[in-house]
């Protein structure tokens, strides 16, 4: 659980707002959604189904903080994560697939591997 509750719901807000510039989007949700984010902090379903929602409404790089913390509250296998990395990359996602590639403890899968060596920023706090 993270100690800076407030700077971790700032840079969410950031993160949402960045989305929402480059989607082009003419009104912001992202002071509500960092609202959602900081009273999920610490739930692992509540983050979860947070990113979920943002995923569908096309906050790619947000979803990933939630997503960060879910992971780090409650450990999904490799397998699991492979799965969804290549879900990600088949829809057209890849900053997400990049980023449950990256979480992956021992990728064995080429594609996998592939998508860890490409250039990728991620959004951490």
């Amino acid at each position: 659980m993270p100690r800076l509750l407030c700077a971790h719901a700032a840079l969410f807000e950031a993160v949402a707002l960045r989305d929402e510039r480059y989607a082009g989007k003419a009104s912001s949700l992202a002071r509500a959604l960092a609202q959602q984010y900081y009273e999920g902090l610490g739930s692992p379903s509540a983050l979860r189904e947070l990113a979920q929602g943002l995923i569908a409404r096309g906050y790619l790089r947000s979803a990933e903080l939630p997503l960060q913390l879910a992971l780090f509250l409650d450990n999904w296998p490799d397998q699991a994560l492979a799965q969804l990395a290549q879900a990600a990359l088949k829809s057209g996602r890849p900053s997400l697939a990049a980023f449950y590639a990256r979480t992956i403890r021992d990728p064995n899968d080429a594609a996998i591997r592939a998508l860890r060596a490409q250039p990728y920023f991620p959004v951490t706090p």
